[in-house]
């Protein structure tokens, strides 16, 4: 177990615990250095989930980041145990399994990401790339909503890489993930 594991239980038991108990963090911290000075812990945080679904091209949520590290833990293999590799896989299978579409408004506001909305518009042989500069999903959506109404197209809402200052929008977008396609609401519904 790392050193600021510790400090940082041991902050986190003493806030918690101020109104039952006066134990000041040290003292926590110390008896916590004490019990896993027994053990070898590699630890893994919901951080390490986010940035590879960052360099996967996904978006991700504090909950999402969660489940997948309780599923790497209940299966972890002792033999072999937790690797990048782990994480990635663990990943992928969540991704196969969400929907985006089907998520809520609600919920779609807790994911994160880099995001770029794609459309063509009428007669023309190019798409139209546009950056979503919040970083959220609901946002973009939300934009990619707007946009569908205002020019009458589908909107491709794109989840890619982290973007830098001088990478271009399409080269992005052909790497990254189509997460949804927001319909144009002026096409006439076939019966």
């Amino acid at each position: 177990m790392y050193d600021h594991h510790i400090t940082n239980m041991a902050r986190m038991l003493s806030q918690r615990l101020a109104e039952k108990i006066q134990v000041k963090p040290q003292a926590i911290a110390e008896a916590l250095r004490e019990y896993w000075s027994d053990f070898a812990a590699h630890v893994w945080h919901t951080e390490d989930v986010f940035f590879q679904t960052d360099q996967m091209a996904l978006p991700m949520s504090q909950k999402a980041a969660r489940e997948i590290l309780k599923n790497v833990e209940d299966k972890i293999d002792c033999e072999y145990g937790l690797t990048w590799s782990t994480i990635d896989e663990a990943i992928q299978a969540w991704s196969q399994d969400i929907c985006w579409p089907d998520l809520s408004d609600e919920e779609l506001a807790r994911y994160s990401g880099s995001f770029i909305l794609a459309w063509r518009p009428p007669r023309t042989i190019r798409d139209i790339h546009r950056v979503v500069k919040s970083g959220n999903l609901l946002d973009a959506v939300q934009q990619a909503r707007q946009s569908a109404e205002r020019n009458y197209v589908d909107i491709r809402v794109i989840a890619t890489e982290p973007l830098e200052d001088n990478d271009d929008p399409q080269s992005v977008a052909e790497s990254g993930n189509t997460l949804m396609i927001i319909q144009n609401p002026h096409k006439e519904k076939k019966p």
